[in-house]
């Protein structure tokens, strides 16, 4: 009997879980507008760094949809995509021999830059 309710118990759970992975994704419109901005600056700078061309198409894909759905103007990107290629000439260093370039991506898109030149658009636009 023991054994039966530990299977019950065991598929149950193990249904909840699959039930729980199958949600569907966020959608973009669910965003915060500095969310946007965030994670475009994280799959721009995802196509500076991938070898792969299948990626690095697809990571310029996802940024232009981060970009259709932010209302800063297309100068914010343009002077973001500049301090991505210089911060990624920035050295970071780690335990592993590695050169931590998804690394930088992460601290590039939240670094107090990215976060001064969101503000200063975003401020630009509510005037």
């Amino acid at each position: 009997m023991k054994l039966k309710t530990r299977i019950a118990a065991f598929t149950v759970l193990t249904v909840s879980f699959h039930a729980a992975l199958a949600q569907p994704l966020a959608s973009i419109s669910e965003f915060t507008q500095p969310q946007i901005f965030t994670e475009w600056v994280q799959n721009r700078c995802m196509g500076h760094i991938v070898d792969s061309a299948a990626l690095k198409e697809d990571a310029n894909a996802s940024a232009a949809a981060w970009l259709e759905a932010s209302e800063l103007p297309v100068e914010a990107f343009n002077e973001a995509d500049t301090i991505i290629t210089q911060a990624l000439k920035t050295p970071v260093g780690g335990t592993a021999k590695s050169d931590y370039r998804v690394l930088k991506c992460s601290l590039i898109a939240h670094s107090p830059e990215m976060t001064a030149l969101y503000q200063q658009f975003a401020a630009r636009k509510a005037q």
